[in-house]
């Protein structure tokens, strides 16, 4: 038709765009059916074409498996010339041409697909071969474009939030530079895969007159390294759907091959500099650093570990002498090679310095200990703790009067019910105060590692006496508070005030966080050389994520069913500690709204011993 007719003003290209956006073409497609015009002079859906001479026309759809392939069209210039048997026959026409072209679309891909795959195992084997970053980001895009055709490849580099291009090949046959930009900078953005076809413009202004933005297709993929986009390969077209679902498969197959390849490659250039960083880094360091292998030998010192030592250099490359007081070191090594995994602890030195220690072993069996000069915080926490206390000890007295006058108020002459309900306000605060007080005295006086008076008790007479002290509170709130079986022979190497103070505190919470009618058991298991204590209650539990938090320092469980019972978050901070100076372990279970079970464990007296 196009070589016949002239169908000036309008161009060919025009034509076809008329063609395939309306008329019969278009009522063909959405219908799936052949459509016959008898005269197109009468007929609405025919495009009017200048200089058109067809007068009928008969067209029918190239019915794929799962789309319309096209339209086939014939036309006559002599009105009524086609007739229903000619539809059949050219429906047969089209069924058959559908078939062909279907099949011939399905080898063209799957051509393709061989083709891709040995283009993309060749280049898999030519990245591998680059032994720097730098031929790698030169060499990349003009490789991929030779092996796979692509009119032109990019690769796109972020410095900052500034996106650069890196290199290109194909520079004629890509959009101008802003208009390439587009797809990679949305695959920075969205970090996924970003394909682009039509008409695609980078200004945010309207276009002047009636210009249309140009058309292109790009396929862009970002490239990784440590979870961050690093760059961006992309390929580009000038014309509009130039690019496949599967040229992006084959672009995203070569992303993750350049990752690991710039991966190598970053290994590789790092192991030239790896002794000079490393010394560098040891040197600087304000902290000791030692490396010790598995024999417990002394294998490397950085500067500030130097200074440590007397004699370094005699050290270096055996193990630390006994006798010249590293006994601390010397076990600390001991336990860290005995120890599953990282370790960290205090060491004392020589000269009367605190360090803490941490031990990282390393594979072979060796270790690293780094250890950090905490003597100064040590004094800090010293006078911190000392200062507690004494100001803790010089608040018992005003607080003290503030209870005798309050319970002498009532004495003074008669109250009225707002001055009664005043005082006992007052009451409660004070002696929420004093409390308060007292655990601050006591945790002071933890803190302060003061010395523990211990002796052998027996478990029994304890655990009974402990049970007796709080029936009445349990009565009180119609709990039952029962005492397992405990052997009379175990006898706790023990401070009695002070463990008395922590079976007062599990018992006292597990009455006090119980609802009424509640159960609470109290039991001992012999284990070893130690004996575990268990508190056990069905109140009202403890939540999951507050499970890690409980023996913390002023740390209280925020939950609507507890926050009219009183505390200040004390106690179990002043149990753990008291657990943990008598050698022992404290640890709870609980399942909210089910109860709550809390164990330690004390030493056991090893000998029989009379009391």
């Amino acid at each position: 038709m196009y070589e016949i007719f002239d169908f000036s003003p309008w161009t060919w290209g025009e034509v076809k765009r008329q063609l395939t956006s309306g008329g019969i073409v278009a009522e063909v497609v959405d219908t799936r059916q052949g459509v016959i015009i008898k005269d197109t002079k009468d007929a609405s859906n025919w495009l009017r074409i200048p200089n058109d001479p067809s007068r009928s026309a008969i067209a029918v759809p190239l019915l794929g498996r799962q789309r319309v392939l096209g339209v086939l069209t014939l036309t006559h210039t002599q009105p009524g010339y086609f007739l229903p048997d000619n539809l059949n026959i050219l429906q047969a026409i089209a069924s058959q041409s559908a078939v062909a072209i279907e099949n011939a679309q399905l080898y063209a891909v799957e051509r393709k697909r061989v083709n891709e795959l040995v283009a993309l195992n060749q280049l898999t084997r030519e990245i591998s071969q680059f032994s720097r970053s730098t031929e790698l980001q030169e060499r990349l895009p003009m490789l991929i474009q030779q092996r796979l055709g692509y009119p032109a490849v990019a690769l796109w580099q972020l410095d900052g939030d500034d996106l650069k291009l890196r290199q290109i090949a194909g520079e004629k046959q890509a959009p101008r530079q802003s208009l390439m930009a587009i797809g990679p900078r949305q695959a920075v953005t969205t970090r996924q895969p970003v394909q682009l076809s039509g008409p695609l413009d980078e200004r945010r202004n309207s276009r002047a007159g009636n210009g249309t933005p140009p058309q292109q297709s790009v396929v862009a993929v970002p490239i990784f390294h440590d979870t961050e986009t690093r760059s961006v390969i992309s390929i580009h077209s000038k014309r509009s759907n130039a690019f496949q679902e599967s040229d992006r498969v084959v672009l995203e197959t070569l992303a993750m091959q350049i990752e690991a390849a710039a991966e190598r490659i970053r290994l590789f250039e790092s192991v030239e500099q790896e002794k000079q960083r490393m010394d560098a880094v040891l040197n600087a360091a304000a902290d000791a650093i030692l490396l010790v292998d598995a024999e417990g030998r002394l294998q490397l010192v950085n500067f500030a570990g130097d200074r440590l030592f007397t004699d370094v250099q005699s050290i270096v490359g055996g193990a630390l002498p006994e006798e010249w007081g590293y006994d601390s070191l010397n076990a600390l090594i001991r336990e860290a090679q005995d120890a599953d995994g990282i370790l960290d602890t205090e060491i004392n030195w020589p000269d009367q310095r605190v360090f803490s220690a941490l031990t990282t072993p390393i594979e072979g069996g060796g270790l690293v200990i780094v250890l950090h000069d905490v003597t100064h915080f040590k004094d800090l926490e010293r006078v911190k703790n000392e200062f507690i206390a004494t100001a803790s000890h010089d608040l018992k007295n005003p607080i003290h009067a503030v209870l005798g006058y309050s319970d002498l108020l009532a004495k003074a002459g008669p109250l009225n019910e707002m001055q009664k309900d005043f005082v006992n306000h007052l009451k409660r605060a004070s002696n929420q105060m004093y409390e308060l007080v007292l655990n601050l005295l006591e945790l002071a006086r933890t803190d302060l590692d003061t010395t523990l008076q211990t002796h052998p008790h027996g478990l029994q007479a304890l655990l009974e006496e402990i049970t007796q002290e709080f029936q009445s509170q349990a009565e009180a709130k119609e709990h039952t508070l029962t005492l397992g079986a405990v052997d009379d022979d175990l006898l706790v190497d023990i401070d009695l005030a002070r463990i008395r103070q922590v079976l007062q505190n599990l018992v006292g919470n597990a009455i006090k966080y119980t609802p009424q009618g509640g159960k609470i058991a109290v039991f001992a298991e012999a284990s070893d050389k130690m004996v575990w204590i268990r508190v056990r209650d069905n109140g009202l539990g403890i939540p999951e994520d507050a499970l890690s938090r409980i023996f913390d320092k002023f740390y209280r469980v925020d939950a609507d069913d507890r926050l009219d019972i009183q505390g200040n978050g004390l106690g179990l901070a002043i149990v753990k500690a008291i657990v943990e100076q008598h050698g022992g372990e404290i640890k709870v279970e609980s399942v909210f709204g089910e109860g709550s079970t809390f164990s330690f464990s004390l030493p056991l007296v090893s000998e029989p011993v009379s009391v």
